[in-house]
């Protein structure tokens, strides 16, 4: 009888055996794969940080660079556009890392029309927009950001989308980050034109003379008498509290590369 028993457990022996024979390397490859796909999860949150960590030292560069500027004019913007730098950081598992960032571009957002501030005659005024769609802007006002124009009818397309040719049109020249007053050194063309009394004559007369340090020196320019600078005194400025900063970071060491969008606003 004993035998018998001892039979049973044999048999019952081998069988735990051969499963678990036929589940380990399954197990084991389980394992692995958790086991890797924590340590890539880990490294992506690391080098998350070390790359918003680089960013937040570009933007904090561009703030204390466009802080000390009197006027903000295109060529000192691009001024404050470095070459590229280079840094050796240590990770949290002892590897040497060469990091490096630039700040490719700096955007004054006082060089551009706020949607959500800006008279129906200035918005009507931009490409492809007119009237009606601006009196659709300003019902559907206010905008958290441009991408939302996409809302308004004759700018979004059909599906929701915001890149309908009226949007590409005018994407560059539209803002939510300013206080509505435009920045007579750095506007593009369609955007000074959208203030009155200012056509392709006068804006190439305002072009060939800026920068200016004091929105009043404007009226030196030919064609700028005390009548039309008493109508843009209240709508122009030199200054700039609001930027949008691109930056590049790349992480050599990992083959990583970002370009970062970040905007700043000047206390």
């Amino acid at each position: 009888m004993m035998v018998k028993e001892d039979g049973y457990a044999l048999f019952l022996v081998l069988i735990i055996l051969t499963i678990f024979a036929l589940l380990f390397p399954a197990v084991l490859r389980l394992t692995i794969t958790e086991f890797m796909i924590a340590k890539n999860y880990q490294e992506s949150i690391s080098d998350y940080y070390l790359i918003e960590g680089i960013v937040d030292l570009g933007v904090s560069e561009a703030y204390n660079g466009l802080d000390k500027l009197e006027y903000i004019s295109q060529a000192n913007l691009q001024l404050l556009c470095n070459n590229e730098k280079s840094l050796e950081i240590i990770d949290s598992s002892n590897h040497k890392l060469t990091v490096k960032y630039k700040i490719l571009e700096i955007v004054d957002e006082s060089s551009k029309v706020n949607i959500n501030i800006a008279s129906k005659e200035m918005l009507a005024s931009l490409d492809e927009i007119g009237e009606s769609i601006a009196e659709d802007i300003i019902a559907k006002r206010d905008f958290n950001t441009i991408e939302e124009l996409s809302q308004v009818s004759g700018i979004g397309n059909a599906g929701g989308e915001s890149e309908s040719k009226t949007y590409e049109n005018i994407k560059d020249d539209v803002t939510v980050r300013s206080d509505g007053r435009i920045n007579i050194n750095t506007a593009s063309s369609s955007v000074l034109k959208s203030l009155s009394n200012i056509g392709d004559t006068l804006f190439d007369n305002i072009k060939s003379s800026r920068p200016f340090a004091n929105k009043i020196d404007i009226k030196s320019v030919d064609g700028i008498g005390d009548v039309i600078y008493s109508n843009l005194e209240n709508k122009i400025k030199v200054t700039s509290h609001n930027f949008k900063v691109r930056l590049e970071v790349s992480i050599e060491d990992k083959e990583i590369k970002r370009e970062i969008t970040r905007f700043i606003e000047l206390k």
